[in-house]
């Protein structure tokens, strides 16, 4: 007994149609809010904070924080970045609908006297608002590895 078997052509436009309709049933990954470069991303109440990272030479060194954060609230707002281990606490005001780069050009510049951690690891951090909204975090902590941020690690 034979069996009947569709022919090539119709076969591979089978095949070309299935692959299309389950690719049309992923989500669009520019659509999805993620960290491009190095630093993480947060959104904590109307505040959203931008590629945060911290650079030092090595643990316990100083250190700089990099990143930005951004209000898309009506009204001015602090956010206080804080490390968990109580080593730093920053607060940042933002009026509203504004941004505020970190160390960058004209830009706030928050420095850190000491860095509890090694460059490598994660930092842990609360990001909190002035309405009491927080979120807790890890921030990468780099060091002059990548020569981008050579010009920004505080020297020992």
């Amino acid at each position: 007994m034979r069996h009947k078997t569709l022919p090539r052509p119709a076969l591979a436009l089978g095949v070309a149609g299935l692959a299309l309709a389950l690719a049309a049933c992923s989500p669009i990954t520019t659509d999805v809010p993620y960290a491009a470069s190095d630093g993480i991303r947060a959104q904590v109440g109307d505040l959203d904070v931008l590629n945060l990272m911290i650079l030092s030479p090595s643990k316990d060194a100083a250190g700089r924080l990099l990143g930005a954060a951004s209000s898309a609230s009506a009204e001015p707002e602090t956010l206080t970045i804080a490390a968990q281990d109580g080593s730093v606490t920053i607060p940042v005001q933002l009026e509203a609908g504004e941004t505020v780069n970190f160390s960058v050009d004209d830009g706030l510049m928050l420095l850190i006297d000491q860095v509890t951690v090694a460059p490598g690891a994660n930092l842990p951090v609360t990001l909190t608002t002035s309405a009491g909204e927080s979120i807790d975090v890890f921030v990468p902590v780099l060091d002059s590895t990548l020569d981008e941020y050579a010009d920004f690690v505080p020297s020992e």
